[in-house]
């Protein structure tokens, strides 16, 4: 699909989105182009609290299955 708008401006919305996980993730079943900007955001700050190993390693089987959003975790 080609956006009618310009990728700027989606990477601009997006961005105006960032701090919105739910509209993230939406993001990026909308359109294939969006997902790497919106990845980027939600991927950004990953935070392991407490002793739960089973989310934990649930966490690492994503990474696994999909080393590319490696690239995104700061």
């Amino acid at each position: 699909m080609h956006p009618s708008l310009p990728m700027e401006v989606l990477e601009r919305v997006i961005d105006y989105c960032s701090g919105i996980p739910y509209t993230l993730c939406n993001l990026t079943l909308t359109c294939r182009q969006l997902l790497p900007r919106s990845r980027y955001h939600l991927f950004a700050s990953i935070m392991i609290k407490g002793a739960d190993l089973e989310r934990l390693y649930s966490f690492c089987d994503v990474l696994n299955a999909q080393p590319k959003l490696r690239l995104f975790i700061r």
